[in-house]
């Protein structure tokens, strides 16, 4: 593995350029799809789904508290490291940041599938036991996906200031939601 470099003034601008564009082209897509999808979930669906989407929305924003600020406690601490290019400190803070997100993604995972069995014969919609089921766990897998897989590495991005790389891929997983 190389060492970790320093950047130049120019680098670190174009960086910086870059990833304003990416977060304000996610941000704009995030707000035009927020007012588009309700509207058509209430004109396509009736109010029931809506209500449905809502509440599942809800609980999922709930279970994102999993995460516990580790990603912004890892990201503090890999600030020093990457500006000073020590890459062994880089990979012991990501590696520790990973154990986390790994145990997390299981939690996460078992909170869903459950989620997704029992929240179905509780309420009362017009929708099928396994067509709820299946909303449930379509809007899990996005968190499943960040636990188990991204979140050690938003944190060194976000330090390295490369967030624009793992922005495409929210917005492509996020949307929907």
């Amino acid at each position: 593995m190389r060492k970790a470099t320093a950047t130049t003034a120019y680098e670190k601008n174009k960086r910086v350029v870059l990833n304003i564009i990416s977060g304000l082209s996610y941000q704009i897509a995030i707000a035009v799809f927020g007012l588009i999808i309700p509207r058509l979930y209430l004109v396509s669906f009736g109010s029931d789904v809506n209500g449905l989407n809502s509440t599942i929305k809800n609980i999922f924003a709930y279970l994102a508290l999993l995460e516990a600020g580790v990603g912004l406690s890892a990201q503090y601490a890999l600030y020093g490291p990457v500006a000073e290019g020590k890459t062994d400190d880089i990979n012991a803070i990501l590696s520790a940041t990973r154990r986390f997100y790994l145990k997390s993604s299981v939690i996460y995972t078992v909170l869903t599938v459950a989620f997704a069995l029992i929240y179905p014969l509780i309420i009362k919609t017009s929708l099928s036991y396994f067509t709820v089921c299946v909303i449930i766990l379509l809007y899990g897998i996005p968190g499943i996906i960040l636990f188990s897989l991204r979140g050690k590495y938003n944190a060194f991005l976000e330090c390295s200031r490369s967030t624009r790389v793992p922005v495409v891929p929210s917005a492509k997983i996020g949307l929907p939601c």
